[in-house]
C-alpha cells in the first residue's frame, strides 16, 4: 500500500504514510492508527474496566470518519 501510494505521489513510502495519505484521507489527527492503538483498545474493552460497555461502536481513525 506505502510503495504503491508513493510512487503515484512521487515520493517515499515512508513520506506516502506520514502526509501523503493522512492528507487525502482527510484524518483530523494527521496520521494513520497504528496497529498497537487497535490492540490496546482490544485489551481495554477485554479488561474489567469496560465491564459496562454494551453496545457501543467505537471509532479508532484517526478521525477520518466525521461525526457531529
Amino acid at each position: 500500500f506505502a510503495d504503491a501510494t508513493a510512487a503515484a505521489a512521487g515520493t517515499t513510502a515512508q513520506e506516502a504514510l506520514d502526509v501523503v495519505v493522512p492528507q487525502s484521507m482527510g484524518i483530523t489527527s494527521g496520521r494513520i492508527t497504528e496497529a498497537h492503538e487497535v490492540a490496546d483498545l482490544i485489551l481495554f474493552l477485554a479488561s474489567p474496566l469496560a465491564a459496562n460497555i454494551t453496545g457501543a461502536d467505537i471509532v479508532i481513525d484517526g478521525g477520518q470518519v466525521k461525526t457531529l
